[in-house]
């Protein structure tokens, strides 16, 4: 099982799953990280991201996978961890602590998807570690196959490690 490690993020892929960590350049700067997508609009701030997918996922893949989604299959799924700046950790948004392991399978649902496509599930979590606030986004293939696909999903969280004194 391969480890990623980058921006105090890391994480240790399960068999089947591929995965990066990665922070999409500012405006006007040249990633050191190969192609990681369009800088940001002039005067955006970026922090890191974390894609782990069961899916190749493009390099220039979206900060959601939403340009991903419809290639999932019915036991598919892409996990997202997006950072956000640190004033946020401490807002009521972000107010819920750490980072989930374990997703109850009942807790998916079709209307929580950034981009709907029919039969899929999603689950969004805000939080945050010390001053680090983060976005969980979660995106199944198949809503219908949830209780199946969850437990890989939870095997990716129990192995995603948080750094909370890096700075994004």
């Amino acid at each position: 099982m391969p480890s990623l490690a980058a921006h105090g993020l890391s994480v240790t892929t399960p068999a089947g799953w591929e995965g990066r960590i990665f922070r999409r350049p500012a405006y006007g700067e040249v990633s050191a990280e190969g192609d990681v997508g369009p800088a940001a609009p002039p005067g955006a701030q970026t922090f890191p991201l974390l894609h782990v997918a069961t899916i190749p996922l493009p390099a220039n893949v979206a900060d959601y996978a939403s340009d991903a989604v419809e290639d999932l299959g019915p036991n598919d799924s892409i996990v997202v961890l997006k950072e956000f700046a640190p004033a946020n950790a401490a807002s009521a948004l972000f107010g819920a602590v750490g980072l989930p392991r374990a997703i109850d399978p009942d807790d998916f649902a079709p209307n929580v998807l950034q981009r709907r496509i029919v039969g899929q599930g999603g689950y969004q979590h805000f939080f945050h570690e010390a001053t680090r606030a983060f976005c969980l986004y979660v995106v199944l293939g198949a809503y219908a196959n949830r209780a199946q696909v969850a437990p890989g999903v939870d095997q990716v969280l129990a192995n995603i490690a948080i750094d909370p004194t890096a700075t994004p």
